[in-house]
Parts: C-alpha cells; structure tokens; sequence
C-alpha cells in the first residue's frame, strides 16, 4: 500500500484531491518537518541537500480590500551528494530557487481546484474577522483565497554543511 496524495477538505466537505507531486511544496510551509530531501538541478549540475526545520513567516495585508500573502521560508541544511564542483552560495541560491518554486506550484494547484491549502485564509479570520466574515459572505467560492492573493514568497537557504567537494581545494 502507497498514499498517492491527498483530499483537500473545507467546511467538513471535500474540495478537490492533489497528487503526492503537486503537494512538494507544503513540507516547506510545515514548522513540524524536522528534515527533508531536496534534488537541485541547475546547468546540468546536479546536487541532493537535506534542509530541516523551516521557519515561516506569513504577512497578511488588505489591498484594495482583498487579502494579499507574502512568504517568506528560512531553512538549514547540508549537501548529500552534489556531481561536480559547485560554489556553496550557487547551490544555497540553486535549492532557495527550488524550494520556491514547490511552494508556489503547490499553491497554484490548489487554486485549481479551490482548496486553500496553506490555511492562508485561516490567518485572515485570526488577524482580521470582520474582514473575513465579509470577503466569506461576498465570494461565491468555497474559500476567500485566490491566485493572486500570493503576493510573493521569499526563501533563504543556509547550507552549514557543503562537504569536501565544496570546500577550496590546497594544491
């Protein structure tokens, strides 16, 4: 037996389903992952790091009355396994890309088929109700939140570990 995805629930009602790979991106957007594994391909490079513990920051702001995100994700990790020489701060970028990019397309797909799955507009009724309750009785969806509501999303990548292959080389 394999878990191949999961249901997207909203109001005890089921909202869509999302296959394991168009989920990548919420380990990043769970405080409770200790570790995981990330394959950065950049140039023809390829390169395996594991990055643990994230911290998520999550601001909410009202723009013309609708609630707009922005993301920002730190996280720390080692490389694995990396093919070639390969910069410690090209490899931080090349996984902050990476891991940017899985939030983002993860938030996309559930757009698709209307699940919040970030519990974004969970962070608008905590921070904002009167603002909830309105935007929940004018939108005619089951959720308030948007594609366009994810103003932007920011990821820093610290690797403390790189290995020997990164390290400069004593001839």
């Amino acid at each position: 037996m394999s878990i191949n995805g999961g249901f997207c629930l909203y109001d005890e009602k089921l909202s869509g389903f999302l296959a394991n790979k168009d989920l990548d991106g919420l380990r990043w957007m769970q405080k409770e992952t200790k570790r995981s594994p990330l394959l950065v391909t950049d140039d023809g490079q390829q390169a395996v790091v594991a990055l643990s513990n994230p911290k998520i920051k999550t601001q909410l702001t009202f723009v013309k009355g609708e609630p707009k995100f922005r993301i920002h994700v730190r996280l720390k990790g080692n490389v694995v396994e990396v093919s070639q020489d390969v910069s410690k701060t090209e490899l931080e970028k090349s996984a902050a890309n990476a891991v940017k990019e899985e939030i983002i397309a993860t938030f996309n797909k559930g757009m698709e088929t209307q699940s919040d799955v970030y519990s974004l507009e969970h962070l608008v009724f905590k921070q904002n109700p009167a603002a909830w309750k309105r935007l929940k009785q004018a939108s005619g969806t089951s959720t308030i939140i948007h594609k366009q509501s994810l103003e932007s999303v920011m990821v820093d990548v610290h690797l403390e570990h790189t290995g020997m292959k990164l390290l400069p080389r004593k001839y």
